[in-house]
């Protein structure tokens, strides 16, 4: 069962006490550090990074709720890394896509040279590039492994941070007591 939304997402029709309780409840343990749009220090260095945790919470601070705290300002981190290292592994697959064009290219232009004399050296070269293609679309699925774990990650996180739509309108209700019966709901059950 998924964690209740924070009372300032919630649009439940609650009896004044019933808000005024989880308000109070919700603010106990709500710290008074703010998060700014000045990234922490964890995310030195890490310019795509910082470029996410400064959009992040501008999106945040367009809301009249309260999503994040101080907190959650970890998983904010660990988000804002993901996307980065996401963009970074996107860049290595591209790389070795070209790698991979140029590769084939050169494979090309040796049959066609085939044709000519030296068959034997042409045909160890071709063996070589093969093997070299091998290795880069070896290199390519790995690479496709890595960056749908990253992407499942990255929704996780996006889920846990309210960034999501269904995160943010998908929150089981809370499960219904069970109902105690007045004695003369109790005496109606009996004679029926």
């Amino acid at each position: 069962m998924p964690a209740r939304k924070p009372q300032s997402l919630n649009n439940r029709h609650d009896l004044p006490a019933e808000k005024a309780a989880r308000e109070r409840a919700e603010s106990a343990i709500t710290p008074r550090t703010a998060l700014t749009t000045s990234p922490p220090a964890e995310l030195t260095g890490h310019a795509r990074a910082i470029a996410v945790w400064k959009h992040t919470l501008k999106l945040y601070g367009e809301t009249e709720a309260r999503i994040v705290t101080a907190f959650d300002q970890g998983i904010l981190i660990d988000y804002c890394k993901s996307v980065e290292e996401l963009i970074e592994l996107d860049g290595l697959r591209a790389g070795s896509l070209e790698s991979h064009g140029l590769m084939v290219k050169s494979l090309k232009a040796l049959t066609a040279k085939l044709k000519k004399k030296d068959a034997k050296t042409i045909l160890a070269e071709q063996m070589a590039i093969t093997e070299k293609l091998e290795t880069i679309m070896a290199q390519i699925i790995k690479l496709d492994g890595r960056i749908d774990r990253k992407r499942a990650l990255i929704h996780s996180l996006r889920q846990s941070l309210y960034l999501t739509p269904r995160s943010r309108a998908g929150v089981a209700p809370a499960e219904r007591e069970e109902e105690i019966k007045d004695e003369m709901s109790k005496l109606l059950d009996e004679i029926s």
